[in-house]
């Protein structure tokens, strides 16, 4: 082989180790691996891991969810409630009626009963929001009519006293509307009591013909509901209304 042919692959192989020794390792910033070290090799540097300095700022960071836990209702312990009635009210004039056979159920009807709101007037009104967490519940009342049943209307005064008069007999009634206080448009139920007031009749013979107090039954479904009564009075002294329910309820709602 001639001299000027060894030049040349000399040359070759020169080129060949630059590109295996110096340029791929730059490129690919990895060191050849030939199990020797090579001193005359650049040494690549690692990239530092970037550092992530926390955000501090007030508000950054999600507040972990609050589980809210709602405390459950303490059972009645069977005190009696009174119930006020808020004094020239008579509450608003629903628009519709819901009728008894809608929320009716049949339990059986319990021995002993016990009050558990009291409501007492001389008056029209309505009565506290309050609410009767019971499925079985019945509202007794009784009432004391005016003795005197006639209103004078006197005319204009004169010298010798008033012109003249006139009396108008007043009925005694009593009305009430049991009223849903989450939709006043719906009337429970309206009570009145059954034939109407007499108190004549009644002077009679009372153990026969006195009809007080009277009772209502309720079978409401959607026990735990809120509600007032409406009241209209006219010709009485005053009422008492009772909301009793059976004594098993005691410590159960």
């Amino acid at each position: 082989m001639e001299r000027r042919d060894l030049i040349m692959v000399g040359l070759g192989l020169a080129i060949v180790m630059v590109m295996a020794f110096i340029v791929k390792p730059v490129v690919t910033g990895k060191p050849v691996e030939i199990g020797v070290p090579l001193p005359f090799l650049p040494t690549p540097t690692p990239s530092p891991t970037p550092f992530l300095r926390p955000d501090t700022s007030v508000g950054s960071s999600t507040p972990y969810p609050t589980k809210v836990t709602t405390p459950a209702p303490t059972p009645w312990n069977g005190s009696e409630r009174r119930v006020g009635v808020i004094a020239g009210d008579a509450g608003s004039q629903p628009r519709r009626s819901v009728m008894e056979s809608e929320n009716l159920t049949n339990p059986t009807e319990p021995a002993k009963l016990v009050t558990y709101a009291n409501i007492s007037g001389n008056r029209s009104g309505r009565t506290e929001s309050f609410s009767i967490p019971f499925p079985y519940w019945e509202i007794s009342y009784t009432l004391r009519p005016d003795p005197d049943r006639y209103i004078a209307n006197l005319s204009q005064p004169t010298m010798g006293g008033y012109s003249g008069a006139t009396a108008a007999e007043r009925m005694p009634k009593l009305s009430i509307k049991v009223i849903d206080a989450a939709h006043p448009d719906q009337v429970i139920r309206t009570i009145e009591p059954p034939g109407g007031i007499d108190p004549e009749l009644w002077k009679r013979n009372a153990s026969k013909y006195d009809p007080r107090p009277w009772s209502e039954k309720f079978y409401e479904t959607g026990s735990g509901k809120t509600y007032y009564f409406s009241i209209s009075a006219q010709g009485i002294l005053d009422y008492t209304i009772e909301v009793k329910v059976p004594a098993s309820y005691i410590g159960r709602f």
